[in-house]
C-alpha cells in the first residue's frame, strides 16, 4: 500500500504504521505525552491520511528567516496541520540539511527543496543530504520525505523506539553525545535528562549547531528545548514538558543545568526554535544564559554545579 494511505494524527501530524483494516490507533502516543490530561483526551481517534488532506487547500511555505541570510529557510504548513510548528532548511555548498519534519508532504514540497539547491553544490551531490530530528514529536511524515528525496534520517538511538515507522531503510540511528555532518560544519548535540515519571519518554533533545565563517553568524536550532516567544523574544525552557506537568521542580532545574552545560562552550549569535516566528536575530547566547540563570535564581542554586 502507498505510504499516503498510512494513518496520520490530525492533532500533531505524526504518521503511523498501518493497522488492521478494522482498526486504527486508539490514541496518538505523542499527543498523550505532550498535552495535559484533559487536552490529551481530545486527541484520541483524530486520524486522517496524507491522501485525504492532499485534496484540501493546504501547502508548505518556504520563507527566508533572516533577510540577510538566504541559506536559512523555514518551512511551515498553511493552514497548519495540528500543532503549529516549522521545519528549517539549511543550505550549504556541501548540500542542504532539513531540521525536523512536517506532517504534510506533497510533490510540490519535494520539488521546492530540489530547486533550492545551493549554487555551489556540485552537480553529483543531491540537494538534500540529511534530515535530522530534534525530538520524536517532530517526525511528521518523515518516511515520505526520505523515500521521495532519497535522503537518510538521522535520529538518536534513544529516540528510535518513538518513531512510528521504524522499519525504514532510510533511518540512521546515531549514538553518543555528538554527531557531525558536512565535514564538521554542522554538529548535533545530545542533551539527555530522564523524567521522574516512568510512563513519560526521556526528556532528551537533540540540538543543532551550525558553525559558520566570520562573515556569517553561527546559529543554534533548538526545537522545543528552547522556545522563542514571537511577541517579545523572551525564552522558555522545555515549555512543552512544563505545560504538560510532567516535570517536577528538581528535574526541571537539573534539565536546565544540563542544557547550559551543553551550550556554554559553543559560539552562536542566532537561535531558531520550532515555533513559527521563534527567532532571535542576535545576542542569542547571552539570552540563553540569562534564561538559564533565572531558573537558578528562583531555585536559589548556582547555575554551575559545585565540583
Amino acid at each position: 500500500m502507498h505510504l499516503f494511505e498510512y494513518p496520520l494524527c490530525a492533532g500533531c501530524g505524526v504518521q503511523y504504521d498501518l493497522m488492521p483494516a478494522d482498526q486504527s490507533p486508539p490514541a496518538c502516543l505523542h499527543c498523550l505525552t505532550a498535552f495535559r490530561a484533559e487536552d490529551a483526551a481530545k486527541q484520541i481517534a483524530r486520524w486522517t491520511t496524507l491522501r485525504n488532506i492532499s485534496i484540501e487547500d493546504r501547502r508548505n511555505i518556504f520563507e527566508t528567516d533572516v533577510w540577510t541570510d538566504p541559506d536559512t529557510l523555514t518551512l511551515s504548513t498553511q493552514p497548519a496541520l495540528g500543532t503549529e510548528k516549522r521545519a528549517i532548511l539549511l543550505r550549504t555548498p556541501l548540500g542542504s540539511v532539513l531540521w525536523d519534519c512536517m506532517g504534510y508532504f506533497d510533490e510540490a514540497t519535494a520539488c521546492s527543496i530540489e530547486q533550492r539547491k545551493h549554487s555551489q553544490v556540485s552537480s553529483d551531490t543531491p540537494a538534500l543530504v540529511a534530515i535530522v530530528l530534534s525530538h520524536p514529536r517532530h517526525q511528521g511524515s518523515v518516511m515520505e520525505w526520505a523515500q521521495r528525496l532519497q535522503v537518510p534520517i538521522y535520529v538518536h538511538a534513544d529516540d528510535q523506539c518513538w518513531l512510528q515507522r521504524s522499519d525504514s531503510p532510510w533511518i540512521h540511528a546515531w549514538h553518543g553525545s555528538t554527531l557531525t555532518l558536512l565535514d564538521g560544519q554542522i554538529t548535533i548535540l545530545r542533551m539527555p535528562v530522564v523524567l521522574a515519571s516512568a510512563d513519560q519518554p526521556l526528556l532528551a533533545y537533540s540540538i543543532l549547531h551550525w558553525e559558520r565563517n566570520e562573515s556569517q553568524s553561527s546559529l543554534l536550532l533548538t526545537g522545543d528545548a528552547i522556545s522563542v516567544n514571537r511577541a517579545d523574544g523572551t525564552l522558555e525552557l522545555f515549555a512543552r514538558e512544563v505545560e504538560s506537568g510532567c516535570l517536577d521542580s528538581k528535574t526541571y532545574t537539573e534539565a536546565v543545568r544540563c542544557l547550559w552545560h551543553l551550550l556554554e562552550p559553543l559560539s552562536f549569535d542566532r537561535l531558531l526554535s520550532a515555533q513559527p516566528g521563534g527567532t532571535l536575530q542576535q545576542d542569542a547566547k547571552h539570552a540563553v544564559r540569562q534564561a538559564c540563570s533565572a531558573v537558578f535564581v528562583d531555585a536559589r542554586q548556582p547555575l554551575h554545579a559545585s565540583s
